[in-house]
């Protein structure tokens, strides 16, 4: 099934670069794009197939990865504008294991436009193919809908509802939904030149009556809300700058232990800890994170219970029309806070520093074909030195764009 995915996406691709490049001379606002891409990576803490005995921590590995990318824009006029995108990422190690996994996303974007104003919604979807099965074992939707009011030339707001969605097919109690709102401003400085600040606050409801004591669930509700402030800034035709920082806190309630015995839950026992006392394995939600993408973040949206402090700052530089370089660096600071009837492994509080430094460099070769590579160093500098690990990503790669 997997592989006929990926070649149906590839086969897509192929078709759509054709139709492309045969209506070049029509001038519109519409647009038909694409990307394949080839690349071979090396992880010096590769942990992802979870194939390793629970005493080792990650291994040295090489890995080959295949990115296909198709996006369409189509606009009604002045005033509407849709816009699609899907992308399939594989993976298949070479060293330790033999299993393959697949990461895909999607998003489809429609935009009505009233002069300066504008209704906007947004779907996101993504699902996580795991390297033990053939079945999509975690599916994700976010769905935004938002208004945007112009004040004035330097003032503009947004308003908005947001709904997220986990599914996890194999295991039903790691499943949550959140749904809320948000608002943000934006000053617009020069037309090169703006900052934003935002709110949103999140309610969440989890479902956790049915999990594997040794796997994270998230708790039965609770509640999710963060402040954003950033800047963006591009100087002259070649200089980009972005920054921003972030405060999260999150909230949920543990009403009892849940627990697997015999198919049903055990009232009024506590389940046992993982067998190292230490975290749990990785919920497929926290592996999907593993490659993805240049600045390969170490966000993750399954915790819970937390206090996160989070600093980016991107730079990006086009040198030519031939070459162009990026470098994006990422602190994150999350206080676990005990609050209930938590898993027993969550007991005390934990602190995770989470440190990322990913910089990449981009080379066109001839016609639309390029030359990519990049470097990622993150860590996490834990207050449990178990927990504490260091991992280095190198990638060089080719891709073809339409």
């Amino acid at each position: 099934m997997k592989r006929r995915i990926v070649l149906l996406t590839i086969l897509l691709l192929v078709f759509s670069a054709m139709v492309v490049h045969a209506d070049d001379a029509q001038e519109n606002d519409d647009s038909l794009s694409g990307v394949v891409g080839v690349a071979a990576m090396y992880d010096s803490h590769f942990d992802l197939a979870n194939e390793f005995p629970a005493d080792t921590d990650g291994e040295d590995e090489f890995i080959y990865q295949l990115d296909a990318k198709l996006g369409l824009k189509f606009s009604w006029g002045s005033n509407s504008r849709l816009e699609f995108d899907v992308q399939e990422l594989a993976y298949w190690p070479h060293f330790h294991t033999e299993k393959s996994w697949y990461v895909s996303n999607g998003n489809l974007y429609f935009g009505f436009f009233f002069g300066a104003n504008s209704i906007s919604m947004l779907d996101s979807v993504r699902y996580f193919v795991p390297s033990e099965k053939e079945e999509i074992d975690l599916f994700r939707n976010s769905f935004t809908m938002a208004g945007k009011h112009k004040f004035s030339n330097l003032w503009e707001g947004l308003l908005g509802y947001e709904n997220i969605i986990n599914l996890h097919f194999d295991s039903a109690g790691n499943d949550y939904s959140m749904n809320g709102g948000f608002v943000e401003l934006r000053n617009t400085w020069t037309p090169l030149v703006y900052t934003y600040y935002s709110f949103d606050c999140l309610y969440y409801i989890g479902n956790n009556q049915m999990t594997d004591p040794e796997i994270l669930s998230p708790p039965n509700d609770g509640y999710r809300y963060s402040g954003k402030a950033g800047f963006d800034a591009l100087f002259g035709i070649r200089h980009y700058l972005q920054g921003s920082y972030t405060f999260q806190r999150d909230r949920g309630d543990y009403l009892r232990p849940a627990m697997i015995e015999n198919a049903n839950v055990v009232d009024n026992q506590t389940p046992p800890p993982p067998p190292d006392g230490h975290r749990p394995p990785p919920t497929p939600l926290e592996q999907v994170r593993g490659f993805e993408g240049e600045q390969a973040s170490l966000e993750v949206d399954a915790e819970f219970n937390y206090a996160k402090h989070k600093a980016t700052l991107l730079y990006s530089i086009r040198f030519n029309e031939r070459f162009s370089a990026s470098l994006y660096n990422e602190f994150i600071h999350k206080d676990f806070i005990p609050n209930g009837d938590m898993p027993p492994y969550f007991d005390g509080d934990r602190t995770d520093r989470l440190f990322l430094v990913s910089a990449w460099f981009t080379a066109r070769t001839f016609g639309q074909l390029y030359a990519k590579t990049y470097y990622v160093l993150r860590a996490n500098i834990a207050s449990d030195d178990e927990d504490s690990v260091q991992e280095h990503i190198a990638s060089v790669g080719l891709e073809y764009r339409f």
